[in-house]
């Protein structure tokens, strides 16, 4: 993501799964959402409040944003949206004005604090907008590619969350039933020694007393194999009559490549800007009567 700002980038957020971005732009309110399939982010809908915005946050599932209007002008208060709409859920405007400085939101979205400058103020906000019970999975973003060693993280809110404990399912089971930790009050596990190139299944489960207060989404992850790369073509010590060639390769699952290229072995340039996903690559204008060295570089 690339975007200027109309005058002044003054505050940043983005969810915990990294699907949702939301920004303070001078004025503006902006949000983005990252598409799964260019995996890249586009603008979602923007607010202009026509006056300062000193603060953002959203809440760890993305769902819920709360901004700050900062200084003097009728604005001034703290605004709560979801991120379906650029219409706010609901405004806070205490009396009497003063200028607002910063917030901060619960990772259900459903208790907010905000700071201003009236008699040194913080102001604490809870509404039914948000669940009241609130499970979320962050890392490892679901279906993505990962080393051996796992560390299962997720993020949990509720007016009775310092009294839950969790238990962790995870198995190649489509839903997983292999309980490999039991009772713990941390909001991580850590996975090791999975098998390379399998695919994993997991949830989690939140308890009180031994009653299940709720119980996530099943996510999934595939442990990476050992990259490999294959050249295809041209052959080695291959003679090409032509002044541009085609490299063909191969190589395992989501590798990045770029192709690097010279007259000596050890002085080889990259022929493109930017790591490729594709496994070919043309380059042209090469000299007559000239002995090349390639090579192609891989990162996952």
């Amino acid at each position: 993501l690339s975007e200027n700002c109309s005058n002044d980038c003054n505050s940043l957020d983005i969810s915990s799964d990294g699907k949702y971005l939301v920004a303070g732009d001078y004025s503006y309110l902006r949000t983005f959402e990252l598409s799964s399939t260019t995996d890249t982010y586009s603008q979602k809908w923007y607010v202009n409040f026509n006056r300062y915005l000193r603060d953002v946050d959203i809440s760890a599932d993305g769902q819920f944003i709360a901004a700050i209007t900062g200084e003097n002008n009728d604005y001034r208060g703290l605004h709560y949206f979801s991120i379906d709409s650029s219409t706010p859920l609901w405004e806070g405007k205490p009396t009497p004005e003063s200028n607002w400085y910063s917030v901060s939101m619960s990772d259900n979205g459903r208790v907010i604090a905000g700071t201003r400058d009236y008699a040194q103020t913080s102001y604490v906000y809870s509404w039914e907008y948000a669940s009241n019970v609130f499970l979320k999975q962050f890392s490892p973003a679901n279906n993505s590619l990962v080393n051996t060693d796992v560390s299962l993280m997720w993020t949990a809110a509720g007016e009775d969350a310092k009294d839950w404990v969790y238990d962790v399912y995870m198995d190649t089971n489509a839903n997983p039933t292999t309980r490999v930790a039991e009772n713990t009050i941390y909001r991580n596990y850590s996975a090791t020694s999975l098998t390379a190139g399998t695919r994993y299944y997991w949830k989690v489960v939140t308890k009180e007393d031994d009653d299940v207060v709720q119980t996530s989404e099943i996510w999934t992850f595939k442990i990476q194999q050992s990259p490999t790369i294959s050249l295809s073509s041209p052959l080695i010590n291959f003679t090409q009559y032509h002044n541009k060639v085609t490299f063909v390769w191969s190589g395992s699952e989501n590798l990045r490549y770029l192709v690097y290229l010279g007259t000596k072995s050890d002085e080889l340039a990259a022929q493109s800007d930017l790591w490729q996903t594709s496994t070919s690559l043309e380059v042209a204008g090469l000299n007559t009567k000239t002995t090349y060295y390639f090579k192609v570089g891989a990162f996952d």
